[in-house]
């Protein structure tokens, strides 16, 4: 019988500055840290982030978290963990290059870079790994009243991850700070125990209370290949779907011409939609 796999760790821990958040994901042990603060901001951790065997990449954006992971994929580099350290960094980079004027767009840019983060998360999924990110926090209001705070990051972001953890942490508090648990998916008779309400954010706490040590075999993916994604292209430009569109592959079809090719297409996938566009493409020859 066949051992199951560990669950993938699917993260969000939010935050003030100084909190302890980068100090947090540094201790993780065979991650990919993408690092947000082009000033470096995890730099001072080099030593310790080497010595997990863990690797710490500096970037601007999504497109650029994506492009890395993409190239790691095709040479076979798949880490257990990747960690995005902070991803209210990339969101603001991102609402802000697809509105520059910052014209007033009913929230257009932020669903688009809100997209994009939505691939990093598949693109994880794809690899078979986890993923955990740090952000800042604001203040969510309803109907110009504050109602309390949330993760500063995509739209519904915390719906897109399995915990969510708020740091409570007083500037020059000492260290660690304790999280308060918003969101931990687990049914209430799993055998690894109740999730506390709050707890000390300890790596080892973290670690116990998730029941694993994080550390996970990733089964490999290939992602489709370039000749693969010029002819599903350039099949998707002389695709002519009927109307009303109720087909599933179809409007993953349409969704994909209008928005590009996901990132995280993969070879299996890519082969299947070549195969169906072709068979609706052959009766109109």
């Amino acid at each position: 019988m066949a051992t199951k796999k560990p669950e993938r760790i699917i993260a969000v821990i939010g935050g003030d500055s100084g909190s302890g958040k980068s100090f947090f994901v540094a201790n993780l042990a065979d991650a990919l840290i993408y690092d947000t603060d082009l000033a470096g901001g995890l730099a001072y951790a080099d030593d310790l982030i080497a010595s997990q065997g863990s690797e710490r990449v500096e970037v601007a954006s999504y497109v650029d978290v994506l492009r890395d992971l993409q190239g790691r994929a095709r040479d076979g580099r798949v880490p257990r963990s990747v960690v995005i350290d902070h991803v209210t960094a990339l969101q603001q980079e991102g609402v802000l290059r697809h509105n520059p004027q910052m014209v007033a767009d009913y929230g257009r840019a932020n669903s688009q870079a809100t997209a994009e983060w939505r691939h990093i998360r598949n693109f994880c999924k794809s690899l078979d790994c986890n993923l955990i990110v740090t952000a800042h926090m604001k203040g969510e209001w309803v109907q110009d009243k504050q109602i309390g705070m949330t993760i500063d990051g995509g739209k519904n972001i915390e719906g897109d991850v399995g915990i969510v953890l708020y740091l409570e942490h007083e500037k020059g508090g000492a260290y660690p700070a304790r999280a308060q648990v918003i969101k931990w998916r687990r049914l209430p008779d799993d055998p690894r125990g109740t999730i506390p309400r709050t707890f000390p954010l300890l790596m080892e706490k973290f670690v116990k209370l998730c029941g694993q040590d994080l550390t996970r075999v990733s089964d490999p993916v290939t992602l489709a290949s370039e000749e693969q994604v010029a002819e599903l292209t350039a099949l998707l430009d002389h695709l002519n779907l009927p109307e009303p569109i109720t087909d599933t592959k179809a409007k993953w079809l349409l969704k994909s011409r209008d928005n590009g090719l996901p990132p995280e297409l993969d070879e299996e996938r890519a082969k299947a939609a070549i195969e169906y566009c072709q068979k609706l493409l052959r009766p109109a020859t």
